[in-house]
């Protein structure tokens, strides 16, 4: 047994976060702010384990003109899981 506990637990990240924007400024204000463009339209990751410097990263967004409507860490898969606790 390499990891044990509820799979909500072990599939939470505690440094990526995943942001969805209703409405968001030019794509060069969001990754200057640090926000990574995923597959789905409007939504973004941030990398960082100190939400002060997310907050942060979010205001400058958010005076940029972004609508912020939904935030929460990000979700690994099991088999991300598994990889990150065997190694490659």
């Amino acid at each position: 047994i390499l990891r044990k506990g509820l799979i909500r637990d072990l599939c939470t990240s505690k440094t990526r976060w995943r942001a969805r924007f209703a409405s968001i400024p030019a794509k060069v204000a969001m990754s200057e702010a640090g926000f990574n463009e995923m597959d789905e339209p409007g939504v973004y990751s941030y990398e960082t384990d100190d939400p002060a410097v997310l907050n942060r990263s979010l205001d400058v967004v958010r005076n940029a003109g972004a609508l912020l409507i939904e935030l929460g860490p990000e979700l690994k898969s099991l088999e991300e899981v598994l990889t990150e606790a065997v190694g490659p």
